[in-house]
């Protein structure tokens, strides 16, 4: 059977793992919370949320591949509304534990790839399936250096990608290499952070 390519799009926390270990559990799992609830409903592209993954959300858009704009509008929004909660936070927040202290240094990264994606039902939840999403998920590990950034897979952009993601955004070739999936190919380019609200 022959699927069509779908995309699918992964914003993560970038900084997930320190945070948590390094702060008090009952203020980090409220931010956390927060951050990924606004993530999600800063959704412009009509995506289903296929899973909550702990630091990120993978997202799917089953049968349709969007343009490189609009995917680098999608990770803009994605991150503007990241920032904003953020910032919010730190203004209207009066705790001075850990976790509040340390929110201004998490960040976002988004991972897009698009290919044929299959599907399977675990407790009547329907679960995007397959060797693309393998792919997404292990492009999050990457030597891409920064933190806040778009990833933009061959699927997503063609063959060979284009480092002109949209007019005035032109990013960097990049690769990465797996044993059993073979050479990934992509384009990367930063997406914009504001100052930070002590700043």
């Amino acid at each position: 059977m022959t699927y069509p390519a779908s995309l699918l799009l992964i914003p993560d926390i970038s900084g997930f793992t320190s945070f948590v270990h390094e702060t008090e559990l009952e203020h980090s799992q409220h931010i956390i919370s927060g951050l990924l609830n606004t993530i999600i409903d800063a959704d412009e592209l009509d995506l289903t949320v296929a899973e909550i993954e702990g630091d990120a959300v993978l997202f799917y858009q089953e049968g349709r591949v969007p343009s490189a704009g609009q995917v680098l509008a999608q990770a803009h929004a994605f991150g503007a509304a990241f920032h904003a909660w953020i910032a919010a936070y730190v203004r209207t927040c009066g705790c001075t534990c850990a976790a509040c202290r340390s929110v201004s240094r998490l960040s976002l990264k988004v991972v897009a790839h698009a290919g044929p994606l299959g599907f399977t039902t675990v407790r009547q939840q329907r679960k995007p399936f397959g060797e693309t999403v393998v792919v997404a998920h292990r492009l999050l590990k990457n030597d891409i250096p920064g933190h806040e950034y778009l990833l933009l897979t061959e699927g997503v952009l063609g063959r060979p990608a284009p480092t002109l993601v949209a007019p005035g955004h032109e990013g960097q070739r990049g690769q990465a290499t797996y044993p059993e999936l073979g050479e990934i190919r992509f384009v990367y380019l930063p997406l914009p952070r504001p100052l930070s609200p002590e700043a």
